[in-house]
């Protein structure tokens, strides 16, 4: 079948934008797009979401640095809620959207109709073939989110018999059920998964009492599955001709997001600087963050009972977040706003986009009075001499933390 091209260029790095500030953080730290959603139509109903002139801010700033925004159109839909979809599209891309994720095919039909934009089939379209992704091709499709259940070389193969361009998930959370086909909330909460609404019960601690013999005696997290992790495998996935490498979260946090978009980032400038990665550090600072233990999945052998995650809680990195860059006046300060409160004696370093750190200096940091102080509250803001290699937006974590 005949579709886009084969590329030369390596894929791009996509990353989540739950709300405007973590756009921004992703951006700062080498994504090469984004993925959010407008305020319907989705399903992530615990992000914040883009209201529309955030919605148009955002496709506004992307675009300065020459980065593109998809929007989640993925939610499906009953008749009464298809009424709204003509105008909310048409309006999406007069606001600069590049391309609008979507599962239902009424929505995509609908999209077709009343906009010009590129579409991308969601994940939750359970795309595991060439047959399927053929057939999203011909109803006007530009690109398929394969499903979680695709292994690399099944991905490739799709992309070389179909010509459609294919994105995979390389980086956060993953569901125990098919593409997220999961109806647990439902019943435990009466939230409808495939419209926005789960509360994550495969998390949850269960009893197993399918027969006498195989009762357990204590409640296990037989459902919940670690995290995807697919550096191991970056230099096999940026040298092959898949077109997207998509990082799952948009409802995680601020450090999250500046942890996976950078080191998957980095992975792939060492990538076009060097033609290979070097995995080790990077997949050491990917557990500088709460993970709940990580797997390849199903990327290169299909997952077994080692990606089961057998704990209530994640794991803890010794690292959280501080606050973030709002201001930078070149050669005389940077403000940050704090999220958390320090002390003098705590080791607190400003993520770099590049290879190093910046530390904060001790005995330098002082209050909105000009005056050093050696602690800070949560949601006050502090002053550091400026650097060259600090830039708005970036985050401030803390080291040591149990």
């Amino acid at each position: 079948m005949a579709g886009t091209p084969l590329k030369s260029h390596i894929p791009e790095i996509l990353a989540p934008a739950g709300d405007p500030l973590k756009l921004r953080t992703a951006l700062i730290y080498g994504a090469d797009a984004v993925y959010l959603a407008g305020s319907r139509f989705g399903l992530r109903q615990a992000s914040d979401n883009f209201q529309e002139e955030e919605l148009r801010d955002a496709c506004r700033y992307a675009h300065d640095r020459g980065k593109k925004v998809y929007l989640a159109l993925n939610a499906f839909l009953f008749d009464h809620e298809l009424q709204g979809v003509p105008s909310y599209v048409a309006q999406c891309e007069k606001m600069g959207v590049d391309a609008l994720i979507v599962s239902d095919l009424g929505v995509l039909r609908i999209a077709r109709e009343h906009s010009s934009l590129p579409l991308h089939i969601s994940t939750q379209a359970s795309t595991l073939n060439s047959l399927s992704a053929g057939f999203w091709k011909d109803m006007g499709a530009k690109r398929v989110v394969l499903g979680r259940e695709v292994s690399m070389e099944e991905a490739i193969v799709i992309r070389k018999k179909t010509g459609i361009e294919v994105e995979v998930f390389v980086h956060g959370a993953m569901c125990m059920s098919y593409s997220g086909h999961c109806t647990i909330s439902n019943y435990t909460a009466g939230r409808d998964s495939n419209r926005g609404g789960c509360i994550q019960s495969c998390r949850f601690a269960y009893h197993l009492n399918a027969e006498k013999s195989c009762e357990s005696k204590k409640a296990t997290t037989f459902l919940s599955s670690k995290d995807l992790r697919a550096m191991p495998l970056m230099n096999e996935l940026l040298g092959s001709p898949i077109d997207s490498l998509k990082i799952e979260g948009r409802n995680k946090s601020l450090l999250y997001v500046a942890t996976a978009v950078r080191n998957y980032s980095k992975a792939k400038r060492q990538f076009l600087k060097q033609g290979r990665v070097q995995k080790e550090e990077l997949m050491e600072d990917l557990e500088r963050m709460s993970f709940r233990g990580y797997t390849e999945a199903n990327l290169k052998e299909k997952a077994g009972s080692s990606s089961v995650y057998e704990y209530e809680t994640s794991r803890t990195s010794g690292y959280c977040m501080l606050g973030y860059v709002v201001e930078k006046v070149q050669g005389q300060y940077a403000a940050i706003l704090l999220r958390s409160g320090f002390q003098d004696s705590d080791q607190m370093e400003i993520m770099g986009v590049g290879e190093v750190d910046y530390k904060l200096p001790k005995g330098e940091i002082r209050d909105s009075l000009g005056q050093k102080i050696k602690s800070g509250r949560p949601n006050t803001v502090i002053y550091i001499p400026d650097s060259d290699s600090i830039e708005e937006g970036m985050v401030l974590r803390k080291r040591g933390v149990s």
